[in-house]
């Protein structure tokens, strides 16, 4: 077990409580922001790119469906896309 001690110093612990603290009396909230609008297009289409990992597109696509992408869609290119 690591027993290392925190490099609080007294002084920053209790400004700390004292910040906290003034915060919830005058009834600061530490909420999320406003959430902006959903996009105005739902589907999205990106291009399937052949590769050995295909990982960080399946992420792509978890993370634009929570971000209101309805349809994402993974089209394969044609022809020789190499420079």
């Amino acid at each position: 077990m690591d027993h290392r001690r925190a490099d609080w110093s007294r002084r920053a612990f209790v400004g700390g409580l004292t910040l906290g603290w003034t915060a919830g009396l005058l009834g600061l909230d530490s909420g999320q922001a406003a959430a902006e609008p959903p996009p105005e297009t739902t589907k999205l289409r990106l291009p399937q790119i052949p590769g050995i990992c295909v990982a960080p597109q399946y992420v792509a696509e978890a993370l634009m469906i929570s971000e209101g992408f309805i349809d994402v869609q993974y089209v394969k290119l044609e022809g020789d896309l190499r420079a």
